[in-house]
């Protein structure tokens, strides 16, 4: 009995030789003592430690049956009876969109919690574009040309990329997604956009990912970092690592949605720091964000990223703001 495993073999086997019992302590006593017939003392000490714990101990030998079973039932059946469930649970909770509230039809049950009308209304951004800043023109009969800004001040990242503009349902969605806390919007929304991160970069050697950082007193009052979250989506289809810890944000900045564009530079000014630059030398980053207004807070990253070491760094949100 100096062996631990030993008394709780003794525990185990004494409780499933009672579960069919009733709950009488003198059927446990006697199971107990014909199951392995230990010395009176020792197996007096150990009876009342499993009676004191008798539910416990069950609940315990349950969920190890239960696990046990779970590895040997094939998972085309576990795939069906998770569909059955699933099905169950919208019969009694119908899934809703999470933009427009309507009810969702013929939709896979957790993949889509958008409805096609507000998916429809998601405006893609379209050539002409600048190819460095990704910013849209008016004009729809140039080719994709730089910007004034980016040929007076060319910004430190090498390509800036986006499905959709800021603006209707989409606008909406990211504000529920952040401000919300609808975290699971990222189910919709970040397939979006790992497909277009698909088709825009297709398979890039050595890539990292990296989502901008938040500030540990906003992480603590948001609960989650939105980048992160698109991030895991998009290094699910690029199957490419994820880095979330080297690029860290070392102050609390303003908001920058309420502040003008030298504002905004002034803001994230040093507010990035790197942990350590051997693991960046030579890489290319793609950072992740949500939105893209003026680029200054893509642009540090990608300043204090180069510093580090990175050969090239390409910046993909999944709306740009209209100047």
């Amino acid at each position: 009995m100096k062996d631990p495993y030993a008394a709780r073999g003794i525990v185990i086997i004494a409780v499933s030789k009672c579960l069919l019992i009733p709950n009488s302590q003198a059927s446990l006593w006697h199971s107990f003592r014909n199951t392995l017939n230990p010395s009176p003392a020792k197996a007096q000490s150990i009876f009342f430690a499993v009676s004191k714990n008798l539910r416990l101990i069950c609940v315990y030998a349950i969920i190890m049956l239960f696990i046990c079973i779970m590895k040997y039932i094939p998972k085309p059946f576990l795939f069906n009876c998770k569909t059955v469930l699933n099905n169950f649970i919208d019969i009694i909770y119908p899934p809703r969109c999470h933009i427009c509230q309507d009810w969702l039809k013929d939709h896979p049950h957790g993949k889509q919690l958008i409805c096609d009308r507000c998916r429809s209304d998601f405006a893609e951004l379209h050539s002409p574009v600048c190819p460095v800043c990704g910013r849209t023109f008016e004009s729809e009969s140039e080719d994709d040309h730089l910007c004034e800004t980016c040929l007076r001040n060319p910004p430190h990242y090498d390509a800036l990329r986006a499905p959709f503009i800021y603006k209707g349902r989409l606008m909406e969605a990211i504000h529920r997604f952040k401000y919300g806390g609808k975290t699971n919007l990222t189910r919709s929304l970040g397939p979006l956009l790992a497909s277009f991160a698909l088709m825009w970069l297709n398979k890039t050697d050595h890539l990292l990912i990296m989502p901008v950082p938040l500030h540990p007193k906003k992480l603590r009052g948001r609960g989650f970092n939105q980048s992160l979250l698109l991030a895991r989506e998009i290094q699910s289809s690029l199957e490419v690592e994820l880095d979330f810890l080297t690029l860290k944000r070392i102050r609390d900045t303003q908001p920058q949605a309420s502040l003008k564009r030298i504002e905004r530079r002034k803001n994230v000014h040093r507010a990035f720091a790197i942990n350590t630059k051997k693991a960046l030398k030579g890489r290319t980053v793609l950072l992740v964000d949500d939105v893209a207004t003026t680029t200054s807070t893509l642009d540090e990253c990608a300043r204090v990223l180069k510093r580090a070491g990175c050969v090239r760094v390409f910046c993909l949100v999944l709306a740009r703001a209209l100047e």
